[in-house]
């Protein structure tokens, strides 16, 4: 288990309240949904105009799904604005699509075409990791708000936990900069996967702490 106690990020100076980084709860789904939504990069029309459906399974999928089998990390500025989350779903955690959007279905109208486009998207992705049973981890920031330093603190939880697991991570970004940030975290080979539904997402892997170079 992830230790859930809340860490001061750099912050201000001159006395102001600092950032900090802290497990995120079911109080923070709505804004974690917007900060995933704005670092949405390629996102193609068909998606555009069912902007307000998808956040509403992006909700769906953080309260039932990363909030209760995932670890949630996200760094806070003074303001109360979320910055930087981290998600992460462990190698157990269930990647039954068929479920989830049973569950969507059940709770939610969405149009047919569109949760064929989901599911045809979900199977994608989960065929570009290969049938592999890594951790993933799900990572969306503010560049020019979160330092590297504060994305140092939300990630570190989740790392951590992988190496004591000696595990593999597969992390997933909406843009080629947000994962080149991961690089520093010693995450390889970064490649494009293209979606059915006309988008596309960034996929980079970190291999697990035996197989790594000791970092200097």
């Amino acid at each position: 288990m992830l230790r859930e106690e809340p860490m001061m990020g750099e912050g201000d100076r001159g006395g102001r309240v600092l950032d900090r980084v802290r497990p995120a709860g079911l109080v923070d789904v709505p804004a974690l949904v917007r900060l995933i939504a704005s670092r949405a990069a390629g996102t193609p029309p068909v998606i555009d105009r069912a902007a307000e459906q998808v956040q509403a399974v992006l909700r769906l999928l953080l309260a039932h799904h990363a909030l209760e089998v995932g670890h949630v990390w996200v760094a806070e500025q003074h303001t109360g604005e979320l910055i930087a989350a981290a998600v992460w779903l462990p190698p157990e955690a269930d990647r039954d699509f068929s479920r989830f959007h049973g569950l969507i279905a059940r709770e939610l109208e969405i149009p047919p075409d569109l949760l064929a486009l989901g599911r045809a998207d979900g199977e994608a992705l989960e065929a570009a990791r290969a049938g592999t049973r890594d951790w993933v981890l799900l990572v969306a920031s503010h560049e020019g708000d979160c330092s590297h330093v504060l994305l140092d603190r939300v990630l570190a939880p989740g790392l951590q936990a992988v190496d004591r697991q000696n595990g593999t991570v597969v992390a997933w970004t909406a843009s080629i900069p947000e994962a080149g940030r991961l690089e520093a975290f010693d995450f390889r080979d970064t490649r494009k996967v293209a979606l059915p539904s006309g988008g596309h997402v960034w996929l980079t892997s970190r291999p697990p702490a035996t197989a790594r170079r000791p970092r200097h």
